[in-house]
């Protein structure tokens, strides 16, 4: 497995005020790490017309330690792009490494 890029996942973190006092939830980062990235190219959905923007990966790394677990509330940072978690597995013999699909391009 090549382990050629680099994210950043993140979770919604402790409710913080903007300057006028209006609560506001940050997000703050659970870890950053080398994984490897799969684009699933070639199938844009059509919807009332018109071709959607977003697209799926599949992303695969060795569980870092540390990390207690991902959810589909958190979020990945790939390239400067906010990615949704759609879905967070096991593979492999043993199921020793993770395995996360996220949408790309979609609103969070």
């Amino acid at each position: 497995m090549l382990m050629n890029e680099f994210v950043r996942f993140e979770r919604r973190g402790l409710d913080v005020s903007d300057p006028y006092g209006n609560p506001q939830r940050a997000w703050a980062e659970i870890v950053a790490l080398r994984v490897s990235v799969l684009e699933q190219t070639g199938r844009e959905a059509i919807a009332a017309g018109r071709l959607e923007s977003t697209r799926l990966a599949t992303v695969r790394f060795p569980p870092p330690p540390g990390i207690v677990a991902l959810t589909d509330a958190d979020r990945m940072i790939w390239r400067g792009q906010v990615c949704k978690i759609i879905s967070v597995g096991r593979f492999g013999k043993g199921s020793w490494g993770m395995e996360v699909l996220v949408e790309i391009g979609g609103a969070i």
